[in-house]
């Protein structure tokens, strides 16, 4: 397989010069704290209709505000010639011609507007929009004449009151303000707190005069809850008088786990359902000729209840559909249109991997690509050029391009972190397949440490991943990299509820979780690791967040082989939890019946039942802002282990939400967790 590597930019050597970087010849050391703010990543590119240019960003840090920084490059699709094009905004996308990009950045007052750039030209950037709430989803006419795009449309709220005070009223009275007032089920985002009233609709904006107009309005919203991801994309027919998009109208959508493909009339706003089927759909593209629509999702059913996103195909007004992504049984995550409108490119998960496959409109997929990789292919030219992400176990996100009657022939574009390679020593991703004690293959992935010496007893930390519907696998995890620097062992299992691994594996723990399965599949990955002779049975650890913090709750109640855990922005207490996240019809989606008519179903499963059992020392983390899996899921926890007499602590991180994304407070992160751990080591004693 051929890969090219191009030299980094004269910019990029610079950010790098400001690091202290050994000189050339200089041994290589484990991976350091301050590598974090080292680190870049290749997102979101985009590569232009004639196939010339590709426009992409890296994802980075902002040392001095400790924050995550984007900047938007651009190069020819050979990898010469790049460019900054600017280090404010994001999501380009192309004009149907190739002469201009669309992307939005913010304005003085914070909020995001659409900009047009020249690309043939060096004139600046021109913001065309005066929006008072930010666009999203932005999607060029096929004309090039204008943009659709998604903004919020407030509305007022749905339940207010006269105070009967009349006249008494002091002139200048500073009273309180009015109440927030919800009727529907979803009232709250993760690290936004209460929504605001309204909902998304479709736009389109002039690209002469920045003129713009709302398309779609009603009571209801854009999008379709769904995983994986696609679900607000706009899509242009050719005759440029119709936009398709996803969206479930009924009143109660937000109680409701689907949603339909509608077509809209972008002069009169008339709107008409066009995939009939009930079911999840989202993600609509139609083919280049206008002959065909195609989507991703699936039809409903009650059970199982995660179901794989699948690709279909149907006539432009929704007739003749079929499954084109055949019998494959894993989630397609994203597809492109070649030109001649019978072929689609897509990618699929499996196994820890993600690889390229093409399909036709009668249905006739077939795997393109080989590779312990994840292949993302964010865009596709017209003469049959794909680019996208290629990541791996060891190898954060670069770009990749490849012609797609030669995929597994692909080129790196990118290489953004040549410094983690030149300088940093590092151990072996290993995979290991086992059994669990059911008999259910699993695999798992072990990071050694870098000076990894087989006849040495080395701590184990199971790093517990989330979801509970995702993959370990082939990406990159700085965490992982710092913490076998520190000379532990680190174990990445696919326990039940991973995808990637079929249907009945992604539901082995349907209506009960966590539960027998998934704690087995876990126990069964230390087992398998400590049988590679190089684990000390003696020193085990265990951590996770989200899902994975629910799992490290449930695990230190069921098991006293660990030495200390971390449990991280965990839910504990399955009835609790429904009635605050900010998703509280996935609890609901997740049981068979209420839990008022029957509570211990709820309870079984709730890792705050059995902290009667927990023997093991278990901090908890937790984002101050974290509605996902609430805080007060958290301090529940912490204080039934500290009623319970278990030694625990609660750290509660600032200015974060679910998960850790300031650089600085994902090293603080580790440093704690790590100093709990040696706090319960026989080697630190």
């Amino acid at each position: 397989m051929r890969k090219t590597m191009n030299n980094i930019s004269k910019l990029a050597i610079v950010v790098l010069l400001s690091f202290s970087i050994p000189s050339l010849g200089a041994e290589k050391i484990p991976f350091q704290p301050d590598d974090i703010f080292r680190l870049k990543s290749a997102s979101n590119p985009q590569i232009s209709p004639d196939g010339k240019q590709i426009v992409y960003g890296i994802r980075g840090v902002d040392f001095a505000n400790d924050v995550p920084s984007m900047e938007t490059w651009v190069m020819k699709s050979d990898g010469s010639e790049k460019r900054l094009l600017f280090a404010k905004g994001g999501g380009a996308v192309w004009s149907p011609d190739s002469s201009r990009i669309t992307y939005v950045a913010p304005d003085d007052s914070g909020t995001a507007q659409i900009h047009i750039l020249d690309m043939a030209r060096s004139a600046a950037p021109i913001a065309i929009s005066s929006l008072q709430q930010s666009p999203s989803a932005l999607t060029w006419s096929p004309d090039g004449k204008s943009i659709a795009f998604l903004s919020f449309v407030p509305t007022d709220s749905p339940w207010s009151v006269e105070i009967p005070v009349g006249e008494s009223k002091p002139p200048a009275a500073n009273w309180s303000e009015e109440p927030l007032v919800f009727n529907k089920l979803t009232i709250k985002g993760n690290g936004v707190g209460y929504l605001p009233y309204g909902n998304d609709h479709v736009f389109i904006i002039s690209v002469e005069d920045g003129e713009a107009r709302q398309v779609t309005k009603g009571d209801w919203t854009v999008g379709v809850l769904a995983y994986g991801g696609g679900w607000n994309a706009l899509s242009w027919h050719p005759d440029g008088k119709r936009l398709f998009f996803p969206a479930n109208m009924a009143e109660n959508a937000d109680m409701i786990y689907g949603g339909y493909i509608h077509e809209v009339d972008v002069e009169t706003g008339k709107i008409k359902r066009i995939s009939q089927e009930e079911g999840n759909w989202q993600a609509p593209k139609v083919s280049p000729d206008g002959r065909y629509l195609a989507y991703i999702g699936f039809d409903s059913a009650p059970r199982p209840i995660y179901q794989m996103q699948e690709l279909w195909v149907s006539k432009v007004d929704g007739s003749d559909r079929q499954r084109v992504s055949g019998d494959l049984d894993e989630t397609v995550y994203a597809y492109h249109w070649a030109a001649d409108s019978e072929t689609l490119y897509f990618n699929v998960a499996k196994h820890g991997e993600r690889q390229l496959y093409r399909t036709t409109v009668d249905g006739e997929p077939g795997r393109l690509t080989d590779g312990a990789h994840m292949l993302k292919p964010n865009s596709m030219s017209n003469d049959g050029l794909i680019a996208g992400m290629r990541l791996s176990g060891r190898e954060p996100a670069e770009v990749f391009v490849t012609r797609a009657d030669s995929a597994d022939d692909y080129q790196i574009l990118t290489k953004l972190n040549e410094w983690l390679y030149q300088e940093r020593k590092r151990g072996e991703f290993k995979l290991i397949d086992f059994e669990s004690r059911d008999g259910t293959a699993i695999q798992q992935w072990l990071q050694l440490p870098p000076d990894f010496d087989k006849k040495k007893k080395y701590p184990l930390i199971v790093w517990i991943h989330g979801g509970p519907y995702s993959a370990y696998g082939q990406y990159y995890q700085e965490t992982v990299d710092y913490l076998a620097a520190k000379d532990y062992v680190v174990a990445l299992i696919n326990y039940r509820s991973t995808v990637g691994y079929g249907t009945d594996f992604a539901n082995g723990v349907e209506g009960g979780f966590p539960g027998q399965e998934d704690f087995d599949d876990i126990m069964g990955g230390v087992d398998a690791a400590l049988a590679e002779g190089y684990i000390d049975e003696g020193r085990l650890f265990v951590a996770g967040c989200s899902a994975g913090g629910i799992e490290t709750a449930w695990v230190v109640g069921h098991t006293d082989r660990f030495n200390a855990a971390v449990t991280m922005c965990p839910s504990v207490n399955n009835i609790s939890s429904a009635g605050t996240s900010d998703y509280p019809i996935w609890s609901h989606r997740h049981k068979e019946v209420p839990f008022w008519e029957d509570p211990g179903s709820w309870l079984e499963h709730s890792p705050i039942m059995y902290v009667g059992n927990v023997k093991t020392p278990t901090a908890v983390f937790v984002g101050e802002h974290d509605s996902m899996t609430p805080v007060g899921q958290s301090e529940e926890f912490y204080t039934a282990l500290k009623i319970a007499g278990v030694p625990t602590k609660l750290v509660i991180f600032r200015d974060e939400a679910h998960w850790f994304y300031r650089p600085v407070n994902k090293i603080r992160m580790i440093e704690y967790m790590l100093d709990w751990f040696r706090g319960y080591d026989p080697a630190f004693q």
